[in-house]
This record gives C-alpha cells, sequence and structure tokens, in this order.
C-alpha cells in the first residue's frame, strides 16, 4: 500500500500543479488580452456580486462535496480493503474539488470579457491559487484522509 499510495500522491501533485498553471495562465491572459467593447454589459456590477456569490458558495462546498464523494469507497475498503478502488476514488475527487477551485478563474475572465472588470479578474484567479494552495497533496494528507496507518 505504501508505494500505491506514494504514486497516488505523485499523480495528484502532477494534476494539481497543471490546475495551477492553467489559473495562473487564466490570470495572464487577463492581463494580455483586451476585452471586446461590443461584449461589455451595462450590468457589469451586479454581474461581480453574482458571480462573488457563486465563488463563496463553490468555496464554502468544496470539502464537504469532497468528504460525500469518499463517503461511500471509504466503507467498501472497510470491508474489502481494494486499495486501488479507494486511490481512484480519492483522485477523482480530489481533481473535482481542484477544479471547481479552478471554476472560480473561469468566472474572473468571464467578468473580464463582459464587464471588462480586469482587477477583478486578477482578484478571482488569486482567490483561486490560494484555494489551491491547502489543496496540495501530500502522503500524511492522503493517509489521513483515507485512514491508511502506516505509510
Amino acid at each position: 500500500m505504501n508505494d500505491a499510495l506514494h504514486d497516488h500522491v505523485a499523480r495528484l501533485r502532477r494534476s494539481h500543479a497543471a490546475i495551477a498553471l492553467t489559473a495562473i495562465g487564466v490570470a495572464i491572459a487577463a492581463g494580455v488580452v483586451e476585452p471586446p467593447e461590443h461584449l461589455r454589459l451595462v450590468q457589469a456590477r451586479w454581474l461581480l456580486w453574482v458571480f462573488a456569490g457563486v465563488a463563496a458558495l463553490d468555496l464554502l462546498t468544496i470539502m464537504p462535496v469532497y468528504r460525500a464523494m469518499l463517503r461511500a469507497p471509504l466503507r467498501v475498503f472497510a470491508v474489502d480493503g481494494d486499495a486501488p478502488a479507494l486511490l481512484h476514488a480519492h483522485g477523482l475527487a480530489h481533481v473535482v474539488a481542484a477544479l471547481r477551485v479552478l471554476a472560480i478563474a473561469g468566472l474572473g475572465l468571464a467578468l473580464l470579457f463582459l464587464g471588462g472588470e480586469r482587477p477583478w479578474a486578477w482578484i478571482f484567479a488569486g482567490v483561486t491559487v490560494a484555494a489551491l494552495a491547502p489543496l496540495w497533496p501530500s502522503v500524511a494528507r492522503v493517509a489521513r484522509d483515507l485512514g491508511i496507518t502506516g505509510s
């Protein structure tokens, strides 16, 4: 299980790094790309508040959804001890959580194109990178989350 756990964490780190680099790419794109004038909405301020609310709701529900995605695989693992299936379910839950965080950067990019709000695009991308940081996978954290001892 120890080797499988270390391989699993290495895969998670690669996917997590790719997602973080995508968020950084969104921030760079927000600084380089000029939003087209014909797409700018007059209601951009309202859109900002709606997107901020969606982002906050997303952040507040990431860990509960992550735990819910792992609840059934953990019960199955307790009965049959099928580690590869548990690690696969954990990988899926982790990537879903990271992609949900990445969606916040997408909301910021949408604010840039629909409202011309470049600073808010950077703020949303910054929140994305900041929210991804605590999700960085480590062997100890994954072992704790999955209740694996002796790793």
